[in-house]
């Protein structure tokens, strides 16, 4: 019912049920809460992690029912929150692919190079260190990187492929 309520953005319901469940929550839910109700925050709202890791600390080291404010400030703060499962769906992505992909090379160009013979490889060559790339480039919102990519890091099966694609809510509407 917790997990039902602050999907829907219901604060009162999402209240009740913490209160009615607290105990139950805490031993048997907070753990999966957490995880599950972050994992429909995470980029849409930032503060969502830190919120319910220091409701997690404030139980650890205070105990209920002191502690009770704090899991019920987490509760209201995910319920009331921006919601996006982006993040969600790119890690999916990306886990899929690298199950795919699990045998295909490296690119030559982003391969440490630490022996002579690696090297020789061509290991590392033509590697282009993205900061002396982008130092120099007009950047358009400092708070983000640049749009452009000045390198291809994934295996060539993979080139182009582009995994996390924000939402339109919280933070995530100005990445």
């Amino acid at each position: 019912m917790l997990d039902v309520s602050s999907n829907a953005y219901k604060m009162p319901v999402s209240s009740f049920w913490m209160e009615e469940n607290c105990f139950t929550v805490y031993l048997l839910r907070y753990r999966g809460s957490t995880h599950e109700k972050n994992a429909d925050c995470v980029m849409a709202c930032p503060q969502a992690l830190v919120v319910c890791m220091a409701a997690q600390q404030a139980i650890h080291f205070v105990g209920l029912p002191e502690a009770n404010l704090a899991l019920a400030q987490a509760v209201i703060h995910l319920a009331t929150a921006p919601k996006s499962n982006a993040l969600y769906e790119a890690y999916s992505r990306v886990q899929e692919d690298v199950q795919k992909t699990r045998n295909d090379p490296v690119p030559l160009q982003i391969r440490n190079a630490p022996t002579q013979l690696m090297k020789d490889l061509d290991y590392g060559k033509d590697y282009k260190y993205a900061h002396d790339y982008y130092k120099d480039m007009q950047i358009d919102d400092p708070e983000r990187p640049p749009a452009v990519q000045v390198q291809e890091y994934l295996p060539e099966s993979l080139k182009g492929r582009r995994y996390y694609e924000p939402g339109h809510q919280g933070k995530e509407a100005s990445i």
